[in-house]
């Protein structure tokens, strides 16, 4: 994502003259070494501490040959797949374990598109910047309010309807990017039709 906008993602302008390709690995190589050194040190403070690592979401992105909303596509394909095997109750431990660690990766894909990839469409208006706010304020309130509405809910019910919820939401969720992914190629159809007629 830094490759995309150096900017949002790294806090860095390109230099004019400068490539930035290079300007955004150097970057990327430095956030690396910077995380490496804060694990390093994270553990000399406590050798028991456990400490997360960093993904390099540009690799996602690259298989899906630049095509963000193929990944998040995969994502909620695999959100409603392991939610789906949550809602049994004779799922093991290990299982459930290795659903909601894959349900959280996908999630962080679908995060990424949203929050780094999406508001670079709007690169030509300038409102990269607000868009990211906006998109960024909205999934924390979502985050917020999911977290008491999902605590009430796991008191009062379990946690089987909150996987049905996360299943449902992503195939709420997959249909309404199918139908916009739909709507952007009829337009760029149309686009590339009155170039060609006009």
């Amino acid at each position: 994502c830094i490759r995309l906008n150096p900017a949002m993602e790294s806090g860095i302008r390109v230099p004019e003259g400068e490539r930035p390709e290079a300007v955004s690995l150097q970057a990327a190589h430095h956030q690396f070494v910077a995380s490496a050194k804060a694990v390093t040190l994270g553990h000399q403070i406590n050798p028991d501490f456990k400490i997360g690592m960093m993904l390099l979401y540009p690799l996602c992105y690259k298989l899906c040959r630049e095509q963000e909303h193929k990944v998040s596509m995969y994502a909620f394909a695999a959100c409603i797949a392991f939610s789906a095997l949550l809602c049994f109750p004779s799922v093991s431990p290990i299982i459930a374990a290795l659903c909601l660690a894959l349900i959280y990766t996908a999630v962080s894909l679908i995060n990424t598109s949203i929050l780094s990839i999406f508001p670079i469409n709007f690169l030509s208006t300038g409102q990269v910047a607000s868009v990211s706010g906006i998109m960024d304020f909205a999934t924390y309130l979502g985050a917020g309010i999911s977290s008491a509405v999902y605590g009430f809910v796991i008191t009062h019910f379990g946690y089987t309807p909150m996987f049905v919820s996360w299943a449902a939401i992503s195939i709420a969720s997959l249909c309404l990017l199918g139908v916009l992914n739909r709507r952007q190629k009829q337009k760029m159809e149309a686009k590339e039709t009155q170039s060609t007629n006009g």
